[in-house]
């Protein structure tokens, strides 16, 4: 059972820093699967018994495991595509840990920003039909590079801005130019050599599509 500072520590969002103490005894093994399934439950638990409670990963840890990982998309999930690229359930563990180190001392590079003044109107989800939302998607938007992985994300500058695809990863231009009506003359290039490189790795994921998108379970 978790003594009193790791409780705080988990009401406070810190539930994953916990559990890398010591997995087994939270989680039964040392396993990427047991440690989504726990989450799974978790998360489950919190809805069920309607518990204001910190998610416990980012809200883009998946997009941010896709970008890491070089897959195309992140619909498979997070534990799906590190055992693809890790199949050792402990190896795949301690990648994750990884990952969500990386998550937390990134820095955004604002390789280019994108003229998009345009309204939406978003659907809800499955469990939740009542979020719909309609709006404007703020203009400009930011192209932001973490790495050299290829693509990028799509943020903007006002931090309460919601709009459909904020922070969400995107492989290549031409996906994120179909998804928001961009032509090349909507964009300001601020880092040409990096911008360069993502026309050229337009053909990247052509061939691995899919390859790279088992069964999906994200959530």
């Amino acid at each position: 059972m978790p003594n009193q500072a790791q409780l705080i520590a988990i009401k406070g969002g810190g539930l994953i820093d916990v559990i890398r103490e010591k997995p087994p005894l939270y989680i039964g093994e040392r396993s990427l699967s047991a440690l989504y399934f726990f989450l799974q439950g978790y998360v489950t638990g919190l809805r069920f018994y309607d518990i204001e409670a910190p998610y416990p990963l980012p809200a883009d840890f998946h997009d941010w495991v896709a970008y890491r990982l070089h897959f195309f998309e992140s619909t498979s999930g997070y534990r799906n595509m590190i055992l693809k690229r890790v199949p050792n359930e402990s190896a795949a563990l301690d990648r994750f840990f990884e990952l969500i180190d990386e998550h937390r001392v990134r820095k955004p590079h604002v390789v280019a920003t994108a003229r998009c003044d345009k309204e939406f109107t978003s659907t809800g989800t499955a469990d939740r039909p009542e979020n719909v939302r309609t709006g404007r998607i703020p203009s400009p938007l930011n192209l932001v590079a973490y790495t050299d992985d290829p693509g990028f994300f799509v943020t903007s500058d006002d931090p309460d801005a919601d709009f459909p695809s904020k922070n969400r990863f995107f492989p290549t231009l031409e996906m994120f130019r179909t998804g928001f009506g961009a032509s090349k003359n909507d964009f300001t290039v601020l880092d040409v050599p990096v911008f360069d490189r993502w026309l050229s790795e337009q053909d990247r994921f052509a061939s691995r599509k899919g390859n790279d998108k088992p069964a999906a379970e994200k959530t």
